[in-house]
């Protein structure tokens, strides 16, 4: 057998290895023996000992086995798994032809005495000078990706930085118009007040200290059947107004609704982030949603629908109330201020309180002069629009599929955002993920994410199914146990 090729494995396991003696047992023209001292290696470049020989010793004759061809690149003889007979005896054969001419070489330079006769060997430069691209290459890629790492940097701290600068500048401007609202509605009052005759406001006190005193034990904010509360809704009827009209007004209190000013304008519920790799989504592309106002206002929500009773949320010395039969949320906050509050994570956590008596709900809307309302879907939509501005909750994949479930929902005709009725059809039609979804209309990331975002925190997108995956997921494990029998029954026959 002085004509067989040695070939010595690494990091072989002994499934693989009795698979690889089987091949080459089958090879009519050529000869090969497994043997743990010879200088040709096959070694297993996905396992921890092949790796680590790779990495520690030297191997100027060896062949490479990896179902990752491109992780060595730099080595000249790397056989893609699986294995296929063909390229594995070739591989091994041109590999122990050039070791044979490296001894041949080897043995004529000691025999005539010339210990630099390698140096005249073409194989022995080419390694050279492979070897020495190879270190070049290396040290370009390791700078260039060190420059790289320092323009991400520094470009990422000059955004935060703009950012910051730029809700700072927007936190101002919005405490300023609240201020300046408050100062209105002060002078408004106070001349209001002045006109008023002593008997008139005798009356409405009257009525004020009789409807506190009772306890309807209702889960309305509509004004009572009877009573004080009933003759005030009447009053206002007669002035051509309901309880959801501008001045129209709930215990005592004047109701206002939100225009929504700032959701109008696409960059502050859109924001303004360039598209990026839905391969590699950067950290800055999500959001906590828990940080933030919108989450507490949609889980008080989900708490006044299953007690189908009021709740309040409160926020510092500020209230939300929720009511769950007609949908609807009033608060002493105005839209500036929520604009504001929304855009920062919250300190603490606000308060959510059932409210058992319309007594607890007059306490809470009598504390201010002027109380807001609006829709309550629309408030947290748009809450949750000024939080992410264009960013993903934490947690979304983009290779989800999501579809939605009501896209007939009254809130694709109220909201503002671009391209609004694309991206429902869309995604009405049939499952799609984030990054299909981007792929096929073509559109900013940030108008599809703000979408996403909208109907995730409404719960209109449904469950995925994922019994036709699991199935697909238990027939390919049983296709992995049926190769397995039938490469051993093979090994029992040998």
């Amino acid at each position: 057998m002085s004509n067989a090729v040695r070939v010595k494995l690494v990091g072989v396991d002994s499934r693989t290895e009795a698979g690889i003696k089987l091949v080459l047992s089958r090879h009519q023209q050529q000869k090969f023996i497994i043997d743990q001292s010879a200088s040709l290696l096959l070694i297993d470049g996905d396992s921890v000992d092949g790796i680590r020989y790779i990495r520690d010793e030297s191997m100027e004759y060896a062949v490479i086995m990896t179902v990752m061809v491109s992780r060595y690149n730099e080595h000249p003889h790397v056989i893609q798994k699986p294995l296929k007979s063909e390229d594995l005896v070739k591989t091994l054969l041109d590999v122990s032809k050039e070791l044979a001419n490296h001894e041949m070489g080897a043995g004529e330079a000691k025999a005539q005495g010339n210990p630099f006769a390698k140096f005249h060997s073409d194989q022995y430069l080419a390694s050279l000078q492979q070897a020495h691209k190879a270190g070049n290459d290396r040290e370009k890629a390791e700078e260039e990706a060190r420059l790289k790492a320092e323009a991400e940097a520094k470009a990422k701290a000059e955004k935060e930085a703009a950012e910051r600068a730029a809700i700072e500048a927007e936190k101002a401007r919005a405490e300023k118009e609240a201020a300046e609202r408050d100062a209105e509605e002060r002078v408004a009052k106070a001349t209001a007040e002045a006109a008023r005759k002593a008997e008139a406001e005798a009356k409405v006190a009257a009525e004020k200290a009789e409807q506190a005193k009772r306890d309807l034990a209702t889960a309305s904010f509509t004004p009572a059947d009877t009573g004080p509360a009933k003759e005030e809704a009447d009053a206002e009827k007669e002035k051509g107004r309901d309880k959801f009209s501008p001045g129209a007004a709930l215990y005592g209190v004047r109701l206002y609704p939100f225009e929504y000013k700032q959701a109008a304008d696409s960059k502050k519920i859109c924001g303004q982030s360039q598209d990026v790799s839905l391969d590699h989504l950067p950290l800055q592309t999500f959001f906590n949603v828990t940080d933030y106002l919108g989450h507490y206002v949609a889980e008080a929500k989900s708490i006044a629908l299953e007690a189908m009773r009021p709740v309040v949320l409160t926020i510092d010395n500020d209230y939300m109330l929720i009511h769950p039969k007609d949908q609807s949320i009033y608060t002493s906050l105005p839209e500036t201020s929520l604009y504001a509050i929304s855009l920062m994570p919250l300190r603490d956590a606000p308060e959510i309180d059932i409210l058992e008596t319309s007594q607890a709900q007059a306490e809470y809307v009598q504390k201010y002069d002027v109380v807001y309302y609006s829709n309550l879907d629309y408030l947290i939509a748009v809450l949750a629009l000024w939080s992410s501005r264009g960013r993903l909750p934490e947690g979304t994949s983009v290779d989800e599929p999501y579809q939605l479930l009501q896209p007939d929902h009254k809130i694709f005709t109220q909201l503002k955002l671009p391209e609004i009725n694309r991206v429902k059809e869309a995604w009405a039609n049939a499952p799609m993920t984030l990054k299909e979804l981007v792929g096929q209309l073509l559109l900013p990331q940030r108008y599809i994410f703000s979408f996403y975002v909208v109907a995730a925190i409404l719960g209109l997108f449904n469950e995925r199914d994922r019994t036709a995956e699991l199935e697909e997921e238990a027939a390919r494990e049983q296709n992995k146990q049926d190769d397995l029998n039938m490469l051993l029954e093979e090994l029992k026959q040998l």
